[in-house]
């Protein structure tokens, strides 16, 4: 596509923010709308979810260590005089990336067109995810749904000869299931190695078997 064709594509869009802040919707569409709230960690903030599957893709991210930050509905633009809010930003390996979810991938070619040369041009890239490849993950989201919960419970926690422990551990023996690093009947006592491992899950420097089954006590823990 030559510049030519991008500026003019570009042009149907119009936005003049680029520090992405999430933008709240209001009651009326939060009542109609399959809506939730988390508090999380790349985006330390109480973060909205306008359906089951951005909730879900938003855990996804928790669990990816190359993405180091994110923004539900980051920024109000407007497309052929419509307002238009993504879905999501977020930065992967240092890249900074529009995502859009929609059901089956389903978006307007021409406003595809215009909005991947109006991100191009202002140093962007825009994606559009389908809301069954979110949801045939689920497993492994609603996994990492739990673990940024308790995260977030013990943000103020210090864990760093925990995880110094644990990694030494993982190294040592190859692999570990979470019911050797914690007693269920003793939780009080065990808090802090649940917390370390899960800090070092999130990090990437442990990996944690949650794609398939529910986390418990059996679930499988290997180093990076």
């Amino acid at each position: 596509m030559s510049n030519f064709e991008q500026i003019r594509l570009a042009a149907k869009v119009t936005g003049d923010c680029f520090s992405p802040q999430q933008h709240h919707a209001n009651f009326k569409f939060k009542r109609n709308c399959n809506y939730y709230e988390q508090r999380m960690l790349k985006h330390p903030f109480r973060s909205g979810f306008h359906c089951y599957a951005e909730l879900l893709h938003a855990a996804l991210l928790e669990s990816d260590p190359s993405v180091t930050t994110y923004v539900p509905q980051p920024f109000e633009w407007r497309y052929a005089k419509k307002r238009y809010t993504p879905d999501m930003y977020c930065i992967r390996d240092g890249r900074p990336t529009i995502i859009e979810l929609k059901p089956r991938a389903e978006f307007s070619e021409d406003k595809l067109k215009a909005m991947t040369a109006f991100c191009h041009l202002n140093g962007l890239t825009f994606k559009v995810i389908a809301n069954e490849a979110v949801l045939a993950q689920e497993q492994l989201a609603e996994n990492w749904l739990s673990i940024v919960q308790v995260l977030v419970q013990w943000q103020e926690v210090n864990t760093d000869k925990q995880e110094y422990e644990l990694l030494e551990q993982l190294y040592l023996k190859q692999s570990l299931s979470l019911g050797d690093v914690v007693d269920i009947g003793n939780r009080d006592r065990w808090i802090l190695n649940e917390i370390a491992l899960f800090r070092l899950a999130h990090k990437g420097r442990a990996h944690m078997c949650l794609s398939n089954t529910p986390l418990s006590l059996e679930t499988t823990i290997e180093p990076c």
